[in-house]
């Protein structure tokens, strides 16, 4: 961010109810011709806030146009919950497509025998929905089990039930229309052709049989599936953790904040968020490998009051503080800060804490000073930094009991512009996903101390842990990113959509065709190769796209793949009853 798209007099004006607040921006800690700072800012007000008002604010401060400003990131289309609900509902579009399609899309041999049932007054209803009926029940009682054991299990309840109930449900017909094939090859004696044929087994036992089943099967593999999906939804959101916030009536998020030399930003402004909402944008940013600031609107006016803290190692908390801000909160310590020199970096601890660190520990925070950057070519040396013995008598309780948990170490900074450096050397010692950072007045605002001390338990400023606690939270959360999903199930569905379109197709427009090879002995599947070999290169074409995009969406993909082309061989090899060598040779 350039130090000239600021001035030291130019103030933001925000209307809050009948109050007015004052936002500065913190020019001098954008000083020193840095060309961009890169972040995610949590602006948090405990009164109500006029979305528009403030938009229309930030259009006028940042000279930015109003478009530019609502242009939201692509991540913050769909929540998890959305998500969810998206991959069902293509799936259960695709299920009932197949479903219909196999019951209304009968082969030509079998029009004779519907032709009669039609001439003795059977009704459309009777031969195609009547015998649904069964299917229909079993769907929805399966469906409704799981949704339930699912809820209660987990204590997590959809905002859109009844919508989620209907698409689970049909996310799951793919599955029971498999295994309804399995079960007929099984209790009865006729194949796979003679099922797509639309003939039915006679045997009174066979339906109860196959609900049954269906039921049991489905229910089992839907706990797991459901279980699996709550683990996931409860470590993006860590919903059983996190506390109630009170009195914070209201948040407005800047997402993706990155203004240049040239005025160019980009915001995504949030809605109304309760308890989980700052754990979803922290899961979000994190993700992003991007800072996170927190900033209090009612109380930022300048950068007077400002205090960082990093966690740059698993035995100490290393905290950046401005002289002034300590001396004003704790003065038994300013008061011992008359010798220190102005030219070197200036650290405070007291002799228990320096016991405790040990010297190896020292040596790591020398390296951490050593970093080359742009205002500090030089490496900094043991010289160059001046360790201060004070004496406390009571500890740095900045976050309500948090930071004395371990030794802590001060770094005086006497301007926004030694903060600033001390960010660079922490990216480059940790890089950018492993800063935890707060920017705030806490001990003058109850409410945003509220929101900080709920985040405790997910903000550990021990480095080692949170690297590693993250490390498979990140993982996860890449494998569901929504332009991968919904990429995903577009090209999925584009190759079902083509391979049932081309086989209704060739039906309708080769019935004598059909009809003449049917008569000489031909099987469909042999007037079915063309078919069947334009969905293996829709399948290949899939997989390349996919694996170019992103890696995450390999397995998955491939799994898909293999499992659907696997039906497709049993297909075909059922209706041909001859060796799976002898049909890939054949086509």
């Amino acid at each position: 961010m350039d130090g000239q798209s600021f001035s030291s007099n130019e103030k933001l004006v925000l209307n809050f109810g009948t109050r007015k607040n004052i936002y500065q921006p913190m020019s001098s800690y954008f000083a020193n011709n840095l060309k961009s700072i890169r972040g995610t800012y949590y602006l948090v007000s405990n009164s109500p806030i006029n979305l528009e008002s403030l938009i229309t604010k930030f259009e006028q401060f940042y000279q930015t146009p109003k478009e530019d400003l609502l242009n939201n990131s692509v991540t913050q289309v769909f929540s998890v919950i959305n998500l969810y609900l998206i991959g069902f509902l293509a799936l259960g579009i695709l299920s009932f497509i197949i479903y219909f399609l196999m019951k209304l899309l009968i082969p030509i041999n079998n029009l004779e025998n519907y032709g009669i049932k039609k001439i003795l007054g059977y009704s459309r209803y009777h031969l195609f929905v009547e015998p649904s009926l069964l299917e229909l029940l079993c769907y929805l009682c399966t469906t409704a089990v799981i949704n339930l054991y699912f809820l209660l299990g987990n204590s997590y309840f959809p905002k859109n039930f009844w919508v989620h109930l209907i698409l689970t449900q049909a996310g799951i017909l793919l599955l029971m229309i498999f295994i309804e094939t399995i079960i007929i090859r099984i209790f009865s004696k006729q194949t796979l052709n003679d099922v797509l044929k639309g003939h039915t087994p006679h045997l009174k036992f066979f339906l109860p049989i196959i609900a049954a089943t269906k039921i049991i099967c489905t229910i089992v593999i839907g706990f797991l599936i459901f279980q699996y999906g709550a683990l996931q939804i409860q470590l993006i959101e860590s919903k059983n953790n996190m506390e109630k916030v009170a009195d914070i009536s209201d948040y407005v998020f800047v997402d993706n904040f990155n203004l240049t030399q040239e005025g160019q930003a980009v915001y995504g402004v949030g809605e109304n968020f309760l308890n989980n909402a700052l754990t979803e944008l922290y899961d979000k940013s994190i993700q992003m490998n991007q800072h996170i600031f927190f900033a209090n609107l009612e109380e930022i006016v300048s950068d007077k009051m400002h205090f960082d803290q990093y966690p740059i190692d698993k035995d100490f908390n290393f905290i950046s503080m401005n002289q002034q801000y300590l001396t004003e909160h704790f003065p038994e310590i300013g008061k011992q800060l008359n010798q220190i020199s102005s030219n070197k970096i200036q650290l405070l601890t007291t002799k228990e804490y320096f016991d405790a660190i040990g010297l190896e520990n020292m040596e790591n925070i020398v390296g951490f000073f050593s970093v080359k950057d742009i205002q500090n070519p030089n490496p900094v040396t043991a010289e160059d930094i001046q360790v201060t013995i004070v004496e406390s008598e009571k500890p740095i309780d900045i976050y309500g009991n948090r930071v004395n948990s371990k030794p802590w170490i001060i770094h005086i900074s006497n301007n926004s512009s030694d903060m600033l450096l001390m960010e660079q050397r922490l990216i480059a010692n940790t890089g950018p996903n492993s800063v935890v950072k707060f920017k705030n007045n806490p001990l003058n605002s109850n409410e945003l101390k509220a929101v900080l001390d709920s985040y405790d338990h997910l903000v550990s400023f021990k480095f080692t842990n949170y690297q590693e606690f993250f490390k498979g939270l990140i993982d996860n959360y890449n494998q569901y990113q929504e332009v991968e999903i919904v990429l995903l199930l577009i090209l999925i569905g584009l190759g079902f959509i083509t391979t049932i379109g081309l086989i209704t197709v060739s039906n309708n427009i080769r019935k004598r065709e059909l009809a003449i090879n049917s008569l000489l002995g031909y099987k469909l599947v042999d007037q079915y190769q063309l078919e069947i070999i334009l969905y293996l290169i829709i399948h290949a074409i899939l997989l390349i796209v996919l694996v170019s995009f992103n890696s995450h969406t390999l397995l998955p993909s491939l799994i898909y793949s293999i499992c659907d082309l696997g039906v497709l061989f049993l297909w075909a090899f059922a209706k041909r009853k001859v060796s799976i060598n002898k049909l890939i040779k054949s086509g």
